[in-house]
């Protein structure tokens, strides 16, 4: 080091502070654009020390690129741009990943982590639309920086893309066929993912989207979405994901061996009044004109066991669980759907419930 330099550097400063702010903005912009190896240092200093991360961080300077590592740790994404820069791909965590895999194509946000290396935010496919994981498909639910989802639930989706039909589209999943009907046209795909975001159901498969591609097992990538009939998550548009899914909660029953696993889908929560209940055989009726409209034939089958102690009586409307176990359409979690009195439900229970041998009549211990 010169001996004059120190007097150099106090006459840079001394020079700079006597400048307005717009004239100093602009020559410090100068010399980042001269020098733009100094920019991360300069924002590492700057953030959030004595400002915060403008928006145009994310809006305006965003980059490209393409997947290629997506696992539980989270991902790296190959872009040209940002690999000259800094000589590596670009991190994103986990909860930003969302439901994009190895191969699809992203626009993102950038911002540097603490050991001056990129860092991935706000992902979306280059027409725009978000996944599961991302802000702009839960409608601004996720934080933008800090990349943590909350719990939510299929009630406080927000803003979510609604289709001709009036479906509410959810986003991009991958899944394992957990069952398949060849008969009765349909089949259920569980999701680890859709679970992570409050969607505890299977999804709902019409044979159409099925074809003779899938079957049970098969590893797949679909479109998950809100019927708008009954609110329920169905699934369309599915693609191959061989490799990308591993195992599913959903699938353990089925993979062990479990014969009637594939029978136990979950159709979702519907209203519809008890037709009958014998307590000597243990069993009665629910119809249901929801799920006549959805293609169901008969009336729902009510077991004791899902009756016993419940305060509703025959003629009753309630709001229960479809699913289907060893190919029958059958009901559970008995609830009330707001149109029962308390004090009818109060008499009902007094008597037994759906097991209790009264006389009054409507009740369950009506044969």
């Amino acid at each position: 080091m010169s001996a004059g330099e120190p007097q150099g550097k106090e006459f840079v400063k001394n020079s700079l502070r006597q400048l307005d702010d717009n004239a100093l903005v602009r020559v410090l912009g100068n010399i980042l654009v001269s020098h733009p190896q100094l920019a991360p240092g300069v924002v590492a200093a700057a953030c959030p020390a004595l400002t915060y991360v403008p928006t145009a961080a994310l809006t305006k300077k965003r980059s490209s690129g393409v997947v290629c590592k997506a696992d539980t740790d989270g991902g790296l994404i190959d872009c040209a741009e940002l690999q000259n820069v800094f000589g590596c791909k670009v991190y994103v965590a986990r909860k930003q990943l969302g439901t994009f895999t190895v191969g699809q194509e992203v626009t993102f946000a950038v911002l540097m982590t603490g050991d001056n290396k990129p860092q991935a935010f706000d992902l979306v496919t280059p027409s725009g639309m978000g996944t599961a994981g991302t802000a702009k498909s839960l409608g601004g639910a996720a934080t933008s920086l800090g990349g943590i989802m909350p719990e939510i639930s299929p009630g406080v989706f927000t803003n979510l893309e609604v289709d001709a039909n009036g479906d509410k589209v959810l986003g991009q999943f991958l899944g394992m066929v957990r069952s398949v009907d060849d008969e009765k046209g349909f089949g259920f795909i569980t999701s680890d993912q859709l679970k992570q975001f409050g969607i505890n159901e299977d999804c709902y498969v019409h044979k159409h989207y099925l074809g003779l591609e899938f079957t049970t097992g098969s590893e797949v990538s679909f479109t998950a979405f809100l019927d708008s009939r009954n609110n329920r998550p169905r699934a369309k548009d599915l693609q191959a994901a061989q490799g990308q899914v591993g195992p599913q909660s959903g699938m353990t029953s089925v993979l062990a061996g479990d014969k009637n696993a594939g029978d136990r889908g979950v159709l979702g929560t519907y209203v519809g009044s008890i037709k009958s209940f014998n307590p000597a055989k243990g069993f009665g009726f629910i119809v249901c004109p929801a799920l006549k409209k959805e293609g169901w034939e008969g009336d729902v089958y009510l077991h004791q066991k899902h009756a016993k102690d419940s305060p509703f009586g025959v003629g009753d409307s309630v709001s229960f669980e479809a699913y289907l176990f060893q190919g029958r359409l059958q009901g559970r979690n008995l609830e009330a759907p707001g149109g029962m009195s308390a004090q009818r439900s109060e008499e009902i229970a007094a008597m037994g419930g759906c097991t209790g041998m009264g006389t009054m009549n409507g009740g369950m211990g009506m044969g």
